[in-house]
């Protein structure tokens, strides 16, 4: 039964990394979600098993019991419409998150996070070819935009965020899908702390470089800046007090950047074509726009906020002049904004810190070793700063990004490259 167990769970893992839809109308992830909880429960029933219950799973209840008391603050203001909506977002996302600690606390051990680890990487690596090769028959013009569109839309059924973006003289093709942070980590680790060859280390680089540019996300570049920085500060950690190799790396650095700066003096047709693919990301006419529509929002929330701080106007409760979704009206971008806008000072403290407190101690808490924890406690920042501008907190695809960074945590912690663990 345990191996049914690990099984469903690494099915679980590996459909989130993947692009996955629906099958016969149903949710392929939710479908797999059900039957991993049952499985648990007939594994522990049948040997009769204690399931233990942790911490993390106390508080995402005590967060979920505290929303029933703003349900009522929702009812009173007539917020009802949006109740059932984000009944459904938010157990979405606390379920996965309490199944995880189920399988971790009860269930997992080191040979079966071994397996897991592999499954996630195979994954993520099949995730990034995928995306990379599609980029590539539409650069060759082998596929067009219409057909990328139709195959995500009509037979994957998996959401995707697609754009043509003019970069010289070729057109490329956005593919953004919600879980691009999940393989974009591993590479990351992988740079940063596997034991590599220059050569694959470069491969690694060039892959997140042109990933990066397929999935053409501010997140994602400032995610790739970030890693970059704990690379070089790792290697300088690394060689820095041996004398020869800390010139060669520092002498490395400077004749790199030095050909950088020339190459791109020279070739001011290059230079201005990377000038405009940056500004076409942060300064064109549509992110103007967009930001314009954060402004309008931030009006409108931070007032209704002011008018009952405390408390909020309850949950899932919304913006009735200012609705940016007809499916999930209480949804805006400035997400934490409009938390507290629902739940006001009090209960933004309450529910957001509790669920924020779970994460950190899934993300970061729980990996003892100092060389590791702050390249995890580098993600989870990135996780804690995507609910300022992008609907997030609460999706299951945030649940798996928390869950997947864990468990590469307890793999490659505990892979014969380290002997530090993550308990």
């Amino acid at each position: 039964m345990n191996k049914a167990v690990d099984l469903s769970f690494g099915f679980l893992i590996m459909l989130w990394v993947l692009p996955s839809g629906t099958i016969f109308g149903f949710p392929i992830k939710m479908l797999a979600f059900a039957v991993c909880f049952f499985l648990f429960y007939l594994a522990s029933a049948s040997k009769k098993r204690i399931i233990k219950i942790t911490d993390k799973i106390i508080w995402l209840l005590f967060a979920c019991v505290t929303m029933c008391v703003w349900m009522i603050i929702a009812v009173i203001n007539d917020y009802t419409k949006g109740i059932f909506p984000m009944i459904q977002y938010v157990s979405a996302f606390v379920g996965m998150l309490i199944l995880a600690d189920l399988y971790f606390a009860n269930f997992s051990t080191t040979n079966s996070i071994n397996k897991l680890g592999k499954i996630i990487y195979v994954s993520c690596v099949c995730f990034v070819a995928f995306k990379i090769i599609l980029e590539i028959l539409f650069l060759l013009k082998i596929i067009s935009y219409e057909m990328i569109m139709y195959f995500f839309n009509n037979i994957l059924s998996a959401e995707v965020m697609t754009l043509q973006i003019p970069f010289n003289s070729v057109t490329l093709c956005r593919l953004s899908t919600s879980n691009d942070l999940i393989p974009f980590t591993l590479l990351g680790f992988d740079l940063v702390f596997r034991k590599r060859s220059y050569l694959n280390r470069f491969i690694t680089l060039s892959v997140m470089f042109f990933f990066s540019l397929i999935t053409y996300s501010r997140l994602i570049f400032l995610q790739l800046l970030v890693i970059l920085l704990c690379f070089v500060f790792y290697l300088f950690k690394k060689y820095g007090h041996q004398k020869k190799s800390f010139i060669r790396l520092f002498l490395i650095i400077i004749v790199s950047l030095t050909l950088i700066s020339v190459f791109l003096y020279q070739n001011t047709t290059f230079y201005y074509t990377i000038q405009n693919f940056i500004n076409s990301r942060f300064d064109s006419d549509a992110v103007r726009i967009s930001d314009d529509a954060r402004k309008v929002q931030f009006i409108y929330l931070f007032n209704g906020f002011k008018d009952h701080f405390l408390f909020g106007h309850g949950f899932s409760s919304y913006l009735k002049e200012c609705i940016r979704s007809q499916s999930n009206i209480f949804s805006y971008e400035l997400e934490y904004l409009s938390f507290l806008y629902q739940f006001g000072i009090i209960g933004f403290l309450i529910i957001i810190g509790s669920i924020v407190l779970v994460v950190y101690d899934f993300m970061v808490a729980d990996i003892k070793s100092p060389k590791y924890k702050m390249f995890f406690l580098i993600n989870f920042v990135l996780w804690a700063v995507k609910p300022i501008f992008n609907p997030y907190m609460f999706s299951s695809i945030s649940a798996m990004v928390i869950i997947e960074t864990y468990l590469l945590a307890l793999y490659y912690l505990s892979n014969s490259n380290t002997n530090n663990k993550a308990q």
